[in-house]
């Protein structure tokens, strides 16, 4: 065989050599690149969304000697006092500061187990004091609870909750 048909045989091969290689080197970019974003952030759950209306707290609740301090603190009261006949009432909803978690809180009629009220994420020291409740309500006094559910910090793992009696006073 002839000098030139060795050649060509060799640039044959070397062309083949390099798509393989391209072609390997782009195979192993597409690899990394659905790895990398399928490590990537979740983008399926939605974002924490803080309540607009809470604002910061100001105040030092006393739980008492026997409170355990590493748990969640929450803040009850017995009644509340809240003008008839308007839905944007006066009413403190607090998340204590020392919390390490945000609160979502529910207003909830005993009697018709209807809500009407519910917020959105509450930071730890902050609470929200006017209340757009779903309906006005007409004077009376009503059984209800405050449902106050939890999660922690970063958005993502849900913690204890609780309900706390309360006797809405409508005047």
């Amino acid at each position: 065989m002839d000098r030139y048909a060795y050649d060509s045989d060799d640039k044959k091969k070397k062309k083949r050599f390099i798509i393989i290689f391209i072609l390997i080197v782009l195979s192993a970019a597409v690899i990394a690149g659905v790895v990398l974003f399928s490590l990537g952030p979740d983008k399926s759950k939605p974002a924490l969304e803080t309540d607009p209306s809470a604002g910061d707290w100001g105040m030092d609740y006393d739980y008492g000697e026997k409170h355990d301090k590493n748990g969640i603190q929450i803040p009850g009261r017995e009644s509340v006092c809240i003008e008839k006949n308007k839905k944007n009432v006066k009413m403190d909803l607090a998340n204590p500061k020392d919390n390490k978690c945000y609160f979502y809180f529910k207003v909830i009629l005993d009697d018709t187990a209807e809500t009407i009220y519910e917020s959105k994420a509450v930071p730890p020291g902050q609470s929200i004091r006017n209340v757009n409740l779903t309906r006005p309500l007409p004077e009376g006094e009503y059984s209800a609870v405050i449902d106050i559910s939890t999660v922690s910090l970063d958005g993502t793992t849900p913690l204890n909750g609780a309900r706390t009696k309360l006797r809405l006073i409508v005047k």
